[in-house]
């Protein structure tokens, strides 16, 4: 990764921890919603399905965002 973007180690560094943090937290929030009384199976699979789509593109932006920052 530092080869590729051009960043030190400590940026690296960095940029993997606050990937791996959100990536984390996000994730358990996203997650603990998975399998709660009162919702249909397939209500559940439906709404998994897009929170997993906004997750995608959450860190999409996370990653970009935080490479931008690193470039200034």
């Amino acid at each position: 990764m530092a080869a590729t973007y051009s960043l030190s180690k400590t940026q690296t560094r960095w940029l993997l921890a606050t990937i791996t943090f959100h990536c984390i937290a996000v994730t358990d929030a996203v997650y603990s919603v998975a399998g709660q009384t009162g919702i249909s199976d397939t209500d559940s699979q439906i709404d998994e399905a897009e929170m997993a789509a906004e997750l995608t593109e959450g860190m999409r932006a996370l990653i970009v965002g935080a490479l931008a920052l690193l470039k200034t």
